[in-house]
Order: structure tokens, then sequence, then C-alpha cells
């Protein structure tokens, strides 16, 4: 049987170290750069495998049990089997079926904070006001949310989450607390899953008891946005009228702590969040003790213009932090994405619940988009929760979402990086390129960088040790 080194089959090099790498199987194999170079030579194009034992049975101790590794983990694949195929059917397997498992709840498009990067109030021309969702709309939402996870009924009792988002949501706490009680009657009801999870991401400044003791009631779990000490935090999270929000949100997070809240702590990476890294880590070591948190990565814009090697430096600290973490039992949900794609050989075709089609974000006034970074705009809302026969499995924008994947974008056939990107952001693309199918190139920088740290760390820790 003739065996050759596939496109998908990638080298990384360290120490005199080579580590074959396939981007879809996701399982590297190490060798010493001279059995290296053997491999490459032989399997350059279809090669018997008798070959190999013959060149290597002086120089390997066990060439049987080297090319089994290679086989198995689609280092080497057979004559027959082409890149294309294999990429395409990975394709077919995880996109094209969009799915509902999340909502976006816009309770209001009002926010008390002018943060300078923010990706979603930034792209507001003033030509759409929505106010506060009513308590109509937050009903109609519910009710279409429940009958499009009803849809594929074997899918129905899988874990469901409805992210309550803005504007800053605590301004329409009213009607944000109807709607807790609503998902609890309505879960009673066999209407939701069970296991409905209710998110809230917030800025936290408005946060008291009473409010902590209603996240608690309902287990909700909630995202504070904080970027790192009072100087980063301050450097970018700003009062509208300019006034600093540092001991404002870290007021409320002690507050949501005390009380028992399920809290943890979305940290944008901004420039000083960066500079000063180790307060920043002190912070939400020693300072906070969370247990989880999400690192998130700024999109670049005319208010908030990055240094050229921001993509790579933030990606680094992400890194930094996660060795950290893991041995303090904290939850980074960013990097733990890829961490787990890595791990178990298992592609990641989305990194974001639009991408897929697996997601739905209804407006204050009712409309149904696909991505709340365009509720600025409109665009890409498509319906209304007053339309009971919206659908997104026949809705044209729902279906090209749901195909947006590195799996089905051909540049990035080719990058080591395929199985565990996730693609990035598809309205970022859109906003450097004009299109959902160009490349959000700050995640190529991210991914490849996350990647290169896993396969050496992986080699770090002593389980794969190079043949002689």
């Amino acid at each position: 049987m003739k065996i050759f080194i596939p496109d998908l089959t990638h080298e990384f090099k360290k120490q005199g170290v080579v580590a074959f790498y396939s981007s879809l199987k996701m399982k590297p194999v190490f060798v010493k750069e001279a059995i290296a170079k053997q491999i490459r030579s032989i399997f350059c194009s279809p090669t018997e495998e008798s070959y190999f034992f013959e060149a290597c049975k002086d120089i390997l101790k066990s060439p049987e049990r080297l090319l089994a590794e290679l086989k198995e983990a689609k280092i080497l694949v057979e004559e027959s089997v082409s890149t294309k195929e294999m990429i395409e059917w990975h394709g077919k397997t995880f996109t094209g079926n969009p799915y509902i498992s999340i909502m976006y709840l816009i309770f209001t498009d009002r926010c008390n904070l002018g943060c300078r990067y923010c990706f979603v109030m930034n792209k507001f021309d003033g030509k759409i006001s929505y106010g506060d969702m009513s308590r109509d709309v937050a009903e109609l939402a519910l009710q279409t949310f429940s009958r499009c996870i009803k849809k594929k009924p074997e899918n129905f009792e899988d874990e469901k989450t409805i992210i309550c988002y803005g504007g800053e949501p605590l301004l329409n706490f009213s009607v944000l607390r109807d709607v807790f009680e609503r998902v609890q009657e309505m879960k009673k009801e066999g209407e939701l899953p069970k296991s409905t999870v209710i998110s809230m991401n917030s800025n936290g400044t408005l946060i008291d008891r009473e409010i902590a003791k209603t996240l608690k009631e309902f287990k909700v779990a909630l995202a504070i946005s904080l970027d790192g000490d009072q100087w980063a935090n301050d450097s970018c999270r700003l009062y509208k009228g300019g006034k600093p929000t540092f001991k404002d949100v870290s007021r409320g997070l002690k507050i949501c702590q005390d009380v028992g809240v399920d809290v943890g702590i979305s940290c944008t990476l901004n420039l000083e969040s960066i500079r000063n890294f180790e307060r920043t880590l002190d912070m939400i070591v020693e300072d906070f003790k969370v247990k989880s948190l999400g690192f998130n990565i700024v999109l670049s814009n005319k208010e908030y213009p990055l240094e050229e090697n921001y993509d790579r430096e933030a990606t680094e600290k992400i890194i930094e932090a996660f060795q950290i973490f893991r041995r303090l039992g904290i939850q980074e949900d960013r990097i733990m994405r890829k961490v787990e794609s890595f791990s178990n050989g298992q592609v990641y075709p989305f990194d974001c619940g639009a991408a897929g089609g697996g997601q739905f974000v209804v407006a204050p006034n009712g409309q149904i988009g696909i991505c709340h970074g365009y509720l600025g705009t409109g665009k890409y809302f498509s319906s209304h929760v007053s339309n009971s026969e919206f659908n997104p499995s026949l809705d044209s924008v729902f279906q090209e979402w749901s195909k947006r994947s590195p799996l089905n974008i051909e540049r990035c056939f080719t990058c080591p990086a395929l199985g565990i990107c996730g693609g990035g952001c598809p309205m970022y693309a859109e906003d450097l390129k004009g299109n959902i199918w160009e490349l959000d190139r700050r995640f190529c920088i991210h991914a490849k960088t996350i990647l290169d740290w896993l396969i050496w760390d992986l080699f770090a820790g002593g389980k794969n040790q190079p043949e002689a």
C-alpha cells in the first residue's frame, strides 16, 4: 500500500525536534530532525511502506511503531485520499445546518458608559434608536426561541443559553426580572429545556444588593466587564461624561461575590492591560479571586486604533495567564475552546454563535438578527418576533452564516491552525474587507500562536518523547 504526506500535514521545529501535525486530526508526533528528514524525503510522493522499513531499520528501534503512529495521526495517508475530500467531509459534517441554541436579548440600546473600543455602541450612526425592550416583545422573543429549539426534538434537551445584553441591560431591570421569572415558568411547562442557562453581560456599575439577590435567586451567570487595575480599566471604560468607572465596577463585583452570585470577569485586553499585565493578573487572582473569566481581543476601530503587534501580544498574554490559571483552577474561556479542541482531536468549526447559524439576536423593538454587532446598522436583521413563521434553517441570512467556517474558506485550507481556529469574527472580517467570507486577520495570528504553544507545551509534558 502506498502512502504519502498530504497538504494537511505541517511541521513545527524546535531545538532539533520536529512535530509532525495534521491540521484536522490534531495529534502531533514528535521525531528527531534527522528522522523527519527521512520521512519527508521518502513520503513526499506516494511510496510503499516497505521502503520506509528498509531505509530506517538501522536508525530506528521500531519503524513499524512510528509508521503506525504517523498513519493514525493522519500525518501519512493512503494515496487515494485527497485533501479536498478530507476538508469537504468535515465541512459537510459541521456546517450548513443552522440550529438555534443561543438567544441574545438586547434589553436596551442605552448605556451609561462610553467605552472607547465598544464594537456595538460605536457602530450606531444616529439613524437607529431602539430605546428599551417592552414586556410584550420579551415574551414574543421567548416564544420564538421556544419554537426554534423545538424544530429538532432530538436536540431540545441539550443546553440552551439566553444572554441578557445591551447597552447596559440593568437600565431595563424591571423587564429583565420579568424575563427571569418567565424563563423559570417556561422550563416548568416544558417550553424550554430544564438545562436552559441565563447569562448576563453587565458593566457592573448599577449593581446593588437587591439586584445581586435577584441574580442569585434566578441563578444568572453574570460576567462583569473589568479590564485590569484602575489605570488600565479607566483608560477605556469611562462614564459618558468622562468619569472613571473602576471603583463602581469593583463595588458591584464585590457585592455579587458577597451575595453568592455566579460571577466572573470579562476582561478586554486594552493597551494598558497588556502593558501592565502583571497587575492585571494580580487583580484577577488576588484582589477578586474569580474562578472564571474570558479575555477579549479588541476589535480595532477609529475610536481606538491599535499598535501593530497588538494581536500577537494579546495572545501571548492570554497564554501566559492560562499557564497560571490552570494551576489555580481558574477557567478562562477563550483559550479553553482551543485547548479542548486540540486535546480531544475534535475540529472546532466556529468561534462565535453567529457563525454556524447557532444564535439569533432580538433588538429592543423585536427585530431579529444574527449578530449583535450589527445592532447599530440593522444589517442582517431580517425578521421580527411577531413573525410566527420565522425559521432560521430556511432564512437566507442564517443559511449563509451557518457555513461561515475555515472549513469552507479555501484560503484557510493550508493553515496549520485549520482545526482549532473557528474563523474568528465574521462581522470584523466584513468591517475590514467588506464581506463575512474574508479573513479576521487578528484571529489568524491568535490561532497560530496558540497552536504553536499547545504543541510544545504537550512536548514539554514529557509524554511524547521523539523517536531517536
